[in-house]
């Protein structure tokens, strides 16, 4: 065997088939709430697949090389895809959320036209880091009993450099969501007519599936801390991790599948505006709509949590309807 231990072919199996089936249930929300936007976790659940798919060939199959490397490498690096997905669903609730006056540093520590760019930049750049480790990794390992010793510590030990980096990176998000779930208390928000307005619960569902994916990662890390190849490393936590196989499954496999569950039952689409859920969001249209208090550039949904949910459907004009919900900032 490649590994330490002898693959499990069932246990591949199992979950192959639960990720396809989450995976089917993804794409109708996808078409069905049209959320253009959350691509990536779509093309991060393909990866899983075929992975998973990957995995249990090779377990049957022990010299089969090529599912042996596509298994390595769509297991480890898929998640950061997920992750930008989170990121992104993040930053369309900030937009969405944050009055006129707020949209800037003061009130938000990172301005929303700048939420997207700097996650996801920073977890592409994990990824990449993850990729070529895991690439190197896999290659290394020819076959049963014919592994490349250096090359693959190597490749382990950048793979877990990237995995370092994205910890730091939710870390940073972990403190702006923070402080963004505080401050956004004390905000108004637009009436709306999305199918579940309760944008607070999308927020909570966002944060657990980024925990989820950040534990992951830690796991990986530590896996990745064992010495391959050398007897007198080979004891302790981190050569238990790396030498077994259930660890593989419970704090990775499962713990990404339960973050795409979360997604999925509190999916974007269904707490977020229609406009807000474009592959392209219009961020002029946005502030303009915030600024003026106008509701003609942009369509909110109706939130039936307000008292009074409709004001412009009750001759209210909307200049004056939407004047206490974003006031124009002081200067």
């Amino acid at each position: 065997s490649p590994y330490p231990y002898c693959p499990n072919a069932p246990t591949a199996t199992a979950f192959a088939i639960l990720y396809l089936l989450v995976t089917i249930y993804a794409f109708i929300q996808y078409f069905r709430l049209k959320a253009w936007f959350f691509y990536w976790m779509l093309i991060a659940l393909l990866g899983e697949v075929i992975g998973l798919a990957a995995r249990a060939v090779m377990a049957k199959n022990l010299t089969n090389r090529p599912s042996f490397i596509a298994q390595y490498i769509l297991i480890i690096v898929c998640p950061s895809l997920m992750a930008a997905a989170c990121y992104m669903a993040f930053g369309r609730l900030v937009w969405y959320v944050s009055p006129y006056s707020k949209l800037n540093f003061r009130s938000l520590w990172v301005p929303p036209r700048w939420i997207t760019p700097i996650f996801v930049s920073f977890d592409a750049i994990t990824f990449f880091i993850q990729m070529v480790g895991v690439s190197a990794a896999a290659t290394a390992i020819h076959g049963p009993g014919d592994v490349n010793i250096d090359q693959l510590n190597n490749g382990l030990r950048t793979c877990k450099i990237g995995l370092i980096l994205q910890m730091v990176c939710f870390l940073f998000f972990a403190i702006i969501g923070m402080h963004f779930l505080i401050v956004s208390k004390r905000w108004s928000v637009p009436p709306s007519r999305a199918r579940k307005p309760r944008w607070q619960l999308l927020n909570l569902a966002i944060n657990a599936a980024a925990t989820l994916i950040t534990l992951r990662a830690l796991y990986r890390i530590f896996e990745f801390s064992a010495s391959v190849g050398s007897p007198d490393d080979q004891h302790g936590f981190t050569w238990y991790l790396y030498s077994n196989e259930w660890p593989a499954y419970v704090l990775d496999s499962l713990f990404i599948l339960l973050s795409v569950i979360v997604m999925n039952v509190i999916h974007p689409g269904e707490f977020l505006p229609e406009d807000f859920v474009h592959l392209r969001l219009n961020k002029k249209n946005v502030r303009r709509a915030k600024e003026t208090g106008e509701h003609n550039s942009i369509s909110y949904p109706m939130d039936r949590g307000r008292k009074n949910p409709d004001v412009y459907a009750q001759g209210v004009p909307q200049q004056q309807a939407y004047a206490h919900l974003y006031p124009r900032s002081r200067r």
